[in-house]
């Protein structure tokens, strides 16, 4: 009975604790939860805060929205934002003047302003600032559009508050798509010619000279082709009340008084028409605009132009080469430039008639010209350079005269005057007299490749770990000098460069040169010295493991290049195994060689030292008996003993037969293995 009842406390004396424990438990629990839930609220209550501070000033970028069928001026400034966590931020803006914001996604278009928008600000709040609540993703690329229509004299800072569930990244941006815009010529106005324009919602839009700042104005921008020195005349024809202006060089909508010449508004008679008259001279670049008197007008203009006739020497029609210098051309350290990352495109001009050509370039790029001799190598940019001009043709392109020969080669390069700009470019080539005597093409050799899964692998010990695709490519070039490779991809590259022969189990043997970002942007440059009697390989592979895609490799050098896509026919070292084979066998073979003909030489040495030693014996033989052979008598001078005995030599000598020859000892051991083989 005692141990029954001791029994029965400790069960009683176990429930309790174990009902304790579970009681303190849901109370942690509640604990635990009670302060999640704090934590979240305090959150909700407390969200993160970020600032940016930005400014107004008369060199900020402009354009021109409707208010109440108005059109108006806005001065704005472009701010990236970067986004953490998704969730709804707010968006706040203070300053003196009055503001408005708009978001975009991915990029904002001046010239398109309802391209990407994701939230537009209808209304200011008190003060004439805005806010803005919006739901944003996490790593999203938004762009927010601060914009004012302050007057001129009342520009100044602002600053945006931002809130929401983590903190936001500003970033001012540049606005090179403006800038684009402001330079936008809509037109060539040959002499003579009769021109229309068509004014609409669609048109760019300026503040004009001689207006209020706050106005805006349709307008069309129209290069004028002067075709020979002389006084030129336009006078517009129309209903609108037509107004012009004439800018020598470049013309910018955001600063309309530089390179004004002259303004008109109805000089060209009673009908509110223009007439502008001007001396101009031939090859100079002139933009006549052509917009109207009253802001927010549309309507058809048309321009009558006339001017002197063309002269002798006005440039004949020669070839015009158009390309694009993109995020994916070739890049260099242009000479005279600040920076190392200049996109460029080398064209080669073969020339068959001696004479002085121009090539101008048009863009709206700020473009920069480079003319070479025989060839261009954009590690040595230098290097058989002739001449070079940034803006002589005027609104910021180049113009390039030099005198070629006949039967000769020259290189083009075109780029840029800043780094990493892209764009559209057209080059005219001409010369004073004749027809046109050159010709231009793409001069950059290159090889388009692909890695796959099926490329071959090997592994580099110099770059990450596993095996990496690659191409194998046999390299030639027609003239031995300075080559330089350099690849072009959205992957991570790596290039290599062997002399002969490149061994996929050993890649460190016969190779010459390797480099992993000399070109930027992840990928290699190699500029090495080529000799035309000679074969090379390039491999392209990957810096980090089993990567695919596409890849361009682009040349530059003294001479042309010959690409053959040379991979080995499997993954493995097949390819190795072939090679190592044939030298394992030359190997054998000439070891073999060697110690047959050790054999036959020493087999022929014994024999001769055989006979040598069976000569040495019989001369000894021959001797003795020719000492104990009696004397003949002589019987005039001296007498011999009867007693000295008489001997005769019976010794015969045979003449050992010569040594075989060395293909006949061959054959005797050839057949001695035989019989040994058989034998056993």
């Amino acid at each position: 009975m005692v141990k029954q009842h001791g029994g029965s406390g400790r069960r009683e004396t176990f429930h309790s604790t174990y009902s304790t424990i579970i009681e303190h438990s849901s109370l942690l629990k509640i604990a635990i939860l009670t302060l999640v839930c704090a934590s979240v609220s305090s959150a909700d209550a407390h969200p993160s805060m970020s600032a940016y501070s930005g400014s107004w000033t008369l060199q900020s970028p402009t354009l021109s929205l409707h208010n109440n069928k108005i059109a108006k001026r806005y001065y704005y400034e472009t701010v990236q934002l970067t986004i953490q966590v998704t969730g709804v931020y707010t968006f706040t803006s203070n300053g003196s003047c009055s503001a408005y914001g708009d978001i975009y996604q991915d990029e904002f278009h001046p010239e398109n302003l309802s391209l990407n928008k994701i939230v537009v600000n209808a209304e200011n709040r008190s003060g004439r600032q805005f806010t803005i609540n919006v739901e944003l993703s996490q790593n999203g690329r938004y762009v927010l559009v601060v914009m004012t229509n302050c007057s001129d004299s009342s520009l100044g800072q602002f600053s945006i508050l931002a809130s929401g569930p983590t903190n936001v990244q500003f970033k001012k941006l540049a606005v090179s798509s403006q800038k684009a815009v402001e330079r936008m010529i809509t037109g060539t106005l040959g002499i003579p010619s009769l021109y229309r324009i068509d004014l609409n919602s669609a048109s760019p839009m300026f503040s004009r000279p001689n207006s209020n700042s706050l106005n805006s104005f349709y307008y069309a921008a129209l290069r004028i082709a002067a075709n020979a020195n002389g006084m030129h005349t336009f006078v517009s024809i129309g209903s609108v009340d037509a107004y012009a202006c004439l800018y020598s060089g470049d013309f910018s909508s955001t600063s309309p008084s530089i390179n004004l010449m002259r303004c008109d508004d109805d000089s060209g008679g009673n009908s509110q028409q223009f007439r502008i008259e001007e001396y101009l001279v031939q090859y100079r670049t002139y933009v006549l605009v052509v917009t109207t008197y009253s802001s927010g007008v549309v309507g058809s203009i048309s321009i009558n132009a006339r001017g002197p006739p063309s002269t002798s020497t006005t440039p004949s029609g020669g070839p015009v080469y158009t390309g694009t210098l993109t995020t994916s051309s070739s890049m260099f350290t242009r000479p005279t430039g600040t920076g190392v990352r200049y996109y460029y495109q080398s064209l080669r001009i073969q020339v068959t008639t001696s004479s002085v050509y121009t090539f101008a370039c048009s863009s709206q790029l700020d473009t920069f010209g480079y003319l070479y001799s025989y060839s261009f190598d954009s590690s040595r940019p230098t290097t058989n350079l002739i001449t070079s001009d940034d803006d002589s043709n005027d609104d910021r392109q180049f113009r390039i005269r030099a005198s070629l020969q006949s039967g000769s080669t020259y290189i083009l390069v075109v780029t840029t005057y800043k780094e990493e700009e892209t764009g559209r470019f057209t080059i005219t080539a001409s010369r004073p007299y004749g027809t046109s005597g050159i010709s231009m093409s793409p001069s950059a050799t290159y090889f388009d490749g692909t890695l796959t899964t099926t490329s071959p692998k090997f592994s580099l010990s110099f770059l990450s770990s596993g095996k990496h695709y690659f191409n194998r490519i046999r390299v030639s070039v027609s003239t031995s000098g300075t080559y330089s490779f350099q690849s072009v991809s959205s992957l991570d590259t790596y290039g290599l460069f062997y002399e002969s022969y490149m061994s996929v189990s050993n890649p460190s043997l016969n190779l010459l040169k390797s480099n992993d970002d000399g070109n930027g942007n992840g990928q290699f440059r190699i500029s090495v010295s080529l000799r035309s009697s000679q074969t090379y390989y390039l491999v392209v592979t990957t810096y980090h493991s089993l990567e695919t895609g596409n890849f361009r490799v682009d040349t530059s050098g003294p001479g042309t290049i010959e690409f053959t896509l040379d991979n080995p026919s499997t993954s493995s070292d097949e390819d190795d195994k072939k090679h190592v084979g044939i030298i394992v066998g030359i190997s054998v073979s000439c070891s073999l060689l060697v110690i047959i003909c050790a054999i036959v030489f020493i087999t022929r040495h014994k024999r001769k030292r055989a006979l040598a030693a069976r000569a040495t014996s019989s001369a000894r033989f021959t001797n003795s008996q020719q000492q104990s052979r009696p004397v003949p008598v002589n019987r005039n001078t001296r007498s011999v003993p009867p007693s000295a005995p008489t001997y005769i030599n019976t010794h015969t000598y045979v003449e050992e037969p010569p040594p075989p020859s060395y293909e006949m000892a061959m054959v005797y051991i050839l057949a001695k293995q035989q019989r040994e083989t058989s034998g056993s």
